[in-house]
């Protein structure tokens, strides 16, 4: 399941990266150019001592809300498609990487990011689903009303999937946390056919799909979210 952030998600977080939590993150040298380190996250300074920013991705999801206001959606479904499909390169990019990290390919066929900066990429990965849950995500399944949906279903549905944000924004920020104390962190997990970023993006990737079955069936549709489990990535979502 994807990480709870609270002290038993703590705990299954730290089982899972072992006595890894507190590496450097200049620590690890990408493969194939030995002589250089990736691309530092803004959370690192050049010496490499973490400068937390408490709560970023909250902050994030919080502000992707407010900046909406100021950018209404009249139509919600074709902005729910763009989410699906970020979402989707983006499990896809980490997959790139993750092929990267264990000597599959080399950093030529990564397209978001490149061998050298791939660290401060998926770094940024938990902040920006953050903001676009909050910017692009809830928006989205508020103006689905306008295109048939009843106002009582999107009511319904959007205090559900408000909650189930707010729980994947607490795991996100654990991911984020995580991957800042080290890179090697989400290495480690790549080699080991596993990953921290992988099931969270699965998990908004669902709540998304399962959000644009009401634009196709404009009635009352019965969704339960549940968590994706913490398996090896495929390049096949489903």
């Amino acid at each position: 399941m994807a990480l709870s952030a609270t002290q038993g998600g703590m705990d299954r977080i730290k089982s899972i990266l072992g006595n890894f939590l507190h590496g450097n993150l200049f620590e690890e040298n990408p493969p194939n150019n030995p002589t250089s380190c990736p691309t530092r996250p803004d959370g690192i300074d050049t010496r490499g001592s973490l400068m937390y920013e408490h709560n970023k991705c909250a902050g994030s999801f919080h502000n992707g809300k407010q900046v909406r206001l100021r950018h209404p959606l009249r139509r919600g479904r074709y902005k729910l498609e763009e989410v699906a499909s970020g979402l989707i390169r983006c499990r896809l990019e980490i997959g790139r990487i993750r092929d990267v990290i264990n000597r599959v390919s080399d950093g030529t066929k990564l397209m978001y990011c490149t061998n050298s900066d791939k660290a401060l990429w998926l770094a940024g990965v938990p902040d920006r689903v953050a903001f676009t849950l909050g910017y692009e995500f809830l928006p989205g399944l508020e103006a689905l009303q306008n295109e048939g949906v009843s106002e009582l279903t999107v009511s319904r549905v959007y205090a559900e999937m408000s909650e189930q944000c707010n729980s994947l924004v607490l795991d996100l920020e654990l991911a984020r946390v995580s991957i800042y104390e080290s890179i090697k962190n989400e290495y480690r997990q790549m080699r080991n056919g596993r990953s921290l970023l992988v099931p969270l993006v699965d998990d908004a990737l669902s709540m998304t799909k399962q959000v644009l079955l009401l634009a196709d069936s404009g009635r009352k549709t019965d969704l339960r979210y549940t968590k994706s489990p913490q398996e090896p990535h495929s390049d096949h979502l489903y």
